[in-house]
């Protein structure tokens, strides 16, 4: 279920995955939060970083900082690309939520992303590697915007391309 769920951003499959992390039985959502709760101590992921009321993402209550992604996003990579989690990510320009998006630039089939859309929050967290192949991960969340969705991500997706672009030389 990760494949659809992480390229097609299906919430019901989002809210089965998270009741995997149950402590016992039954895995209910209470237990699915201690689950993940224990799995992030274990990362080294600070309490103060997140609050989680669902697995979908879709309460208004759910929380999470840009830098526990960027934990998560590290202890994830997979360098191979071979990994169900990183095939299970969107590509740019060839696939789920990202499939309209970058075409054309050197994010094209390259930056590998999970989306959040909401109402006044837009959100794209993943990997990248720029013009030297020097693999990154990155998060950026855009909450409270003025301006239409569209402009939004038009700025992520501009912050996406130039870390394509990245060269240390």
């Amino acid at each position: 279920i990760a494949q659809p769920m992480l390229k097609e951003s299906i919430n019901l499959y989002a809210e089965a995955a998270f009741r995997l992390n149950a402590v016992a039985a039954p895995r209910t959502n209470d237990a699915a939060i201690e689950g993940m709760r224990r799995r992030l101590d274990a990362w080294g992921v600070t309490r103060d970083g997140w609050q989680l009321i669902d697995g979908s993402g879709l309460s208004r209550r759910d929380t999470v900082a840009p830098d526990t992604l960027m934990t998560v996003l590290r202890r994830m990579y997979d360098p191979s690309g071979a990994s169900p989690w990183m095939t299970a990510l969107p590509i740019a320009g060839r696939d789920g939520t990202l499939e309209a998006r970058m075409k054309g630039t050197a994010a094209e089939d390259n930056v590998r992303a999970k989306t959040g859309t909401m109402a006044n929050i837009r959100t794209m967290a993943g990997y990248v590697k720029t013009r030297a192949g020097e693999p990154l991960a990155f998060v950026i969340m855009v909450d409270n915007f003025e301006g239409s969705g569209a402009q939004a991500l038009a700025a992520m997706d501009a912050i996406a391309v130039r870390l394509a672009g990245f060269s240390r030389n």
